[in-house]
């Protein structure tokens, strides 16, 4: 890892901390009553913590496209070993937690089905949730707020990270917004409408419109220039020429060398004529 990657990194303490906190709510401490439904998309208020549900997506798709392994702990980032290897986990963390959520989207995405067809994550992700524990947040207003702590701590492991942002996606209201990989880049992304399930952005979408356009315009182009290497060779064959029909063809249509003529024949795209 670079020095200058080191120090100009803000960890996601510091981006917390330049975000404005609201004043905890009127309905603060009341988790055992509300909870989040991925894949419903409705935006619920993050009752169990003061990080905003968007980041926290965010999160994920970082982590899935081996961006960065976000958390709460200044001290977790490039060159870290406190928790684990941070280079080691960044490396092998997002190959794992892209089959967990291909097998989450396997599954209708359907908790239920996905853990009958998962057992042992499944258990894992338990034992994972267990060791983050419901903290109290003491704001400035009468009623506390709940903060869980499933961000905080990062896994030892690069399995245990993995299942640490599955644990962050599948308890997120946002969880139905993400897709991929797009077609074109292979990264994954949160959708801005529903139907947006090829590409992440507009600029992979034209980019590759524009490219298929351009493959597209080519294949005619060789088609035409075939087509009048053929004609062309039809009327050698009947032509009075001690020229080489390659030569002969070339002369008549100059955008075609003797080489291409070549390659057309043995790709079997051209019939060599036969002179009469």
């Amino acid at each position: 890892m670079s020095i200058e990657r080191t120090q100009t990194r803000k960890t996601l303490g510091q981006r917390l901390a330049e975000t404005p906190l609201p004043e905890a709510p009127d309905w603060a401490g009341s988790l055992p009553k509300l909870k989040a439904q991925p894949g419903k998309g409705q935006l619920l208020p993050r009752i169990w913590g003061l990080f905003r549900w968007y980041l926290e997506i965010k999160a994920v798709v970082d982590a899935l496209n081996g961006k960065e392994l976000w958390s709460l702990l200044a001290s977790e980032g490039p060159g870290s070993t406190k928790h684990g290897d941070y280079d080691q986990k960044l490396r092998e963390t997002p190959p794992i937690l892209r089959k967990i959520v291909h097998a989450w989207w396997k599954s209708g995405p359907n908790l239920r089905k996905f853990r009958l067809a998962n057992p042992k994550l499944s258990k894992d992700a338990d034992s994972f949730w267990s060791r983050t524990p419901v903290e109290l947040y003491w704001g400035d207003r009468g009623k506390a707020e709940l903060l869980h702590t499933v961000l905080d701590e990062p896994g030892r492991t690069s399995y245990e990270e993995a299942t640490r942002f599955f644990l962050l996606l599948i308890t997120n209201p946002y969880a139905n917004k993400l897709a991929g990989p797009c077609a074109r880049c292979g990264n994954y992304y949160l959708k801005k409408r529903a139907s947006q399930k090829v590409y992440c952005s507009r600029r992979c979408g034209n980019a590759t419109t524009a490219t298929n356009r351009t493959r597209e315009q080519r294949r005619a182009e060789r088609a035409n220039k075939l087509h009048r290497a053929a004609k062309a060779a039809e009327k050698w064959a009947t032509a009075s020429t001690n020229l080489d029909w390659r030569q002969w063809v070339s002369r008549k249509e100059p955008d075609m060398s003797t080489k291409f003529l070549t390659r057309a024949v043995n790709k079997g795209e051209l019939e060599p004529p036969v002179h009469r």
